[in-house]
């Protein structure tokens, strides 16, 4: 929680400081996507949040900040000679920084984003367990925080309407877990995601 309550203040601080900047864009971003931490099992997330344009010599830095509702895996197993429903959601703050290179109708931007998740929780059907590590022995721990690179590019419609689409490289590991018999943390896959977006600027 230090570190979500850390991470809020920056981006703010962010917002607040450039406000007055000559050429800053403040708009509202809607988005979905496709995440996946095992291949083909990836589901639905949706965000919306504020984005900022912030006018720095020839290109803009572009922070955000955004709130996420997403099922990081689906899969459906038998349990007792049924078809079962095996998710795991969650809530996350997402904080994307990156640099935006515009051209007259499209935009190209890279950089790097941070997500907190917030009430992860692996489920099998309606029963639900927290991922906080201190559900059971071995059960899997949600990382407190993700870094992902992104690579996002876009159609500008109109001076204050864009289109884009998004990629997020994941380089933290999901989770940890335990095996018996196994000392040590075990390392899932990072999770990555896909998707797109609509911005709407009204500053």
């Amino acid at each position: 929680m230090n570190m979500f309550k850390k991470l809020v203040i920056v981006a703010v601080f962010l917002c607040n400081a450039t406000v007055a900047e000559e050429g800053m864009r403040v708009g509202i971003r809607f988005g979905y996507s496709i995440q996946s931490v095992v291949y083909k099992m990836g589901t639905l997330g949706l965000r919306a949040g504020i984005e900022t344009d912030i006018p720095i010599g020839s290109v803009f830095i572009s922070p955000e900040v955004d709130f996420l509702y997403r099922n990081n895996w689906n899969a459906t197993i038998l349990s007792r000679e049924r078809a079962v429903d095996y998710t795991q959601t969650e809530f996350a703050v997402s904080i994307p920084v990156m640099i935006k290179i515009l051209q007259p109708s499209s935009f190209f931007a890279i950089g790097v984003q941070v997500d907190i998740p917030i009430d992860a929780k692996e489920c099998l059907g309606n029963d639900c367990s927290s991922m906080d590590g201190n559900e059971v022995p071995y059960f899997p721990k949600r990382a407190d925080f993700e870094i992902g690179i992104i690579l996002n590019s876009g159609y500008i419609i109109t001076p204050n309407l864009s289109l884009d689409v998004r990629y997020i490289y994941g380089i933290t590991p999901h989770h940890t877990y335990e095996e018996p018999g196994i000392s040590g943390k075990i390392k899932s896959n990072p999770m990555s995601s896909y998707g797109f977006g609509i911005t709407y600027f009204f500053l």
